[in-house]
């Protein structure tokens, strides 16, 4: 069923929001600096430019629209080719909510970190999209914009109460991962979006998702397979 409507209703009824008839916008006030990983390897290289690599949608509440596309956008400025979007050629809808789901992959310290190059331009506070693994919401280095939908008034499908990012960065950025609790298990990335009942924006666009490290690795076999190539 996903994450479930009822707790999230529980929660929402403790915490206090505007007045229904309006709402209270409070955007970021300047873009969010980028934070790459500095991949020095790169095991999978998920360029969506180049096709949609196997990503699946999925649903992460009890309802919600669907949006998750890959295509091409004009709708979206400077977008490098195709991409995964939430509505290619226009606005999300009200109500929105789906997940976006990556190959399975094993982690160790060769994929350990994830680096993804997006987009988005959402109705601050109210709507947002994050990173979960397993179900646990995923901060990325330097932290989400806030969290999301935190009104009694306005519930977001997928991720109300939860993280993420929100507001009009509206700028290609570089964010970047650890999936260093996972180490050792089967994981999917899962990108989730999720909105209220009213006002949209054009979203959240995923123009490449790459996972690998920010080492080199240095064991025995490694280096001596190094030395090899100038005897």
């Amino acid at each position: 069923m996903g994450k479930s409507w009822l707790l999230g209703t529980l929660a929402l009824i403790v915490l206090a929001g505007p007045d229904p008839a309006g709402k209270q916008l409070a955007d970021p006030a300047t873009p969010r600096e980028d934070q790459p990983c500095d991949l020095v390897r790169i095991i999978h290289d998920w360029d969506f430019s180049l096709g949609s690599h196997g990503f699946t949608t999925t649903t992460c509440d009890d309802q919600g629209v669907p949006v998750w596309e890959h295509g091409s956008t004009t709708f979206i400025p400077e977008a490098p080719g195709k991409v995964w979007g939430t509505v290619l050629d226009g606005c999300y809808p009200d109500d929105s909510g789906e997940g976006l789901v990556s190959p399975s992959f094993a982690v160790g310290e060769a994929t350990r970190w994830v680096q993804v190059e997006h987009y988005y331009n959402i109705e601050a506070n109210y709507d947002g999209g994050n990173l979960t693994v397993g179900g646990v919401v995923l901060p990325p280095v330097g932290g989400y914009d806030g969290p999301i939908s935190t009104s009694i008034y306005f519930y977001a499908w997928c991720t109300s109460l939860e993280e993420g990012f929100t507001g009009h960065d509206a700028v290609w950025r570089i964010d970047c991962w650890d999936l260093g609790q996972f180490l050792g298990e089967e994981v999917q990335l899962e990108f989730d979006f999720g909105t209220d009942a009213s006002v949209t924006y054009p979203g959240w666009y995923l123009a490449a998702v790459r996972v690998g490290s920010t080492t080199v690795p240095t064991d025995a076999v490694s280096w001596g397979r190094i030395k090899g190539l100038y005897r």
